[in-house]
C-alpha cells in the first residue's frame, strides 16, 4: 500500500491480513523491522517458540488490531512492539502465554522509556505466565481492556521504567493471582518505582478479585 509521509516521501505501508501464522519454533510469528504504519489485522498466531507479532527496529507509527494470539512461548510478549512510537495495539485477543507478557509496548531494557507510545485499547488478554499488559513508554493511553487470570510478578497491568504521561481508563483487570515473589506486593495493577507517577491518571476502572493486591504504587 502506497503512503505519503508528512514530509512528502512516498513509500510503501506494509499490511498482513488474513493469515493463519502457526508452529514457528526458531522466532516470531510475524515481525516487521524499520516500517512506517505498518497494518497487521485479522491474523490467526499461534504456538510460537518467538513473539507471536513484534514491530520494531526504528520503526514508525503502525496499528495491530484484532489478531488473535495465543499459545506462545515467547520470551518476551506475545504482541511485543519497541523501538518504535505511537502505534496503535486494539482489540486484539491474546491468550495463553506461557512464559511471559501478553502484550509489551517498549524495550524491556527501558531504552523506549522517553518515547512516546500510542494506544494500547479494547484488548482481551488472559492467561498469561507474566503481565497482561506491560507499558515502558511514556505518552501511552491504556483504555478498555479486560486483563485476567495474570501470574505475574508485577501486575495484570504493569507500569516500569521512568515513563511518564500515562492514563488507564475503563479497564478490567479481574481475578489475576500474581506471585509475590520478587516484590513482595504484585498487584492488578503495578505502578513502578522511577514511573513518574505524579502524571499517571487512572479513571473508571474496575479492579476486583485480585490477589494480593488491588493497585500497587511503589514510588513512594
Amino acid at each position: 500500500d502506497l503512503i505519503t509521509s508528512p514530509s512528502g516521501t512516498t513509500q510503501y505501508r506494509p499490511i498482513i491480513r488474513y493469515n493463519i501464522v502457526h508452529d514457528s519454533s526458531g522466532d516470531e510469528g510475524i515481525q516487521l523491522k524499520k516500517v512506517v504504519d505498518a497494518l497487521i489485522e485479522y491474523n490467526h498466531v499461534y504456538n510460537t517458540g518467538g513473539d507471536g507479532i513484534n514491530i520494531g527496529y526504528g520503526s514508525t507509527g503502525g496499528t495491530i488490531r484484532y489478531n488473535e494470539v495465543h499459545d506462545i512461548y515467547s520470551p518476551d510478549a506475545a504482541i511485543y512492539v519497541y523501538g518504535t512510537t505511537n502505534v496503535v495495539i486494539r482489540g486484539n485477543l491474546v491468550y495463553d502465554v506461557h512464559n511471559n507478557d501478553g502484550i509489551k509496548l517498549g524495550s524491556k531494557n527501558g531504552a523506549d522509556a522517553g518515547l512516546s507510545g500510542g494506544l494500547i485499547s479494547g484488548n482481551t488478554v488472559h492467561d498469561t505466565a507474566q503481565d497482561g499488559i506491560t507499558v515502558y513508554m511514556s505518552d501511552v493511553n491504556v483504555e478498555g481492556n479486560e486483563v485476567y487470570n495474570s501470574g505475574s510478578e508485577n501486575g495484570a497491568i504493569y507500569l516500569a521504567w521512568p515513563i511518564t504521561n500515562i492514563t488507564l481508563t475503563r479497564n478490567v483487570v479481574r481475578d489475576n493471582t500474581l506471585d509475590p515473589g520478587k516484590w513482595g506486593n504484585p498487584a492488578g495493577i503495578l505502578i513502578g518505582t522511577v514511573v513518574d507517577a505524579a502524571n499517571v491518571a487512572l479513571h473508571y476502572n474496575s479492579i476486583y478479585n485480585n490477589t494480593p493486591f488491588g493497585l500497587t504504587n511503589l514510588t513512594g
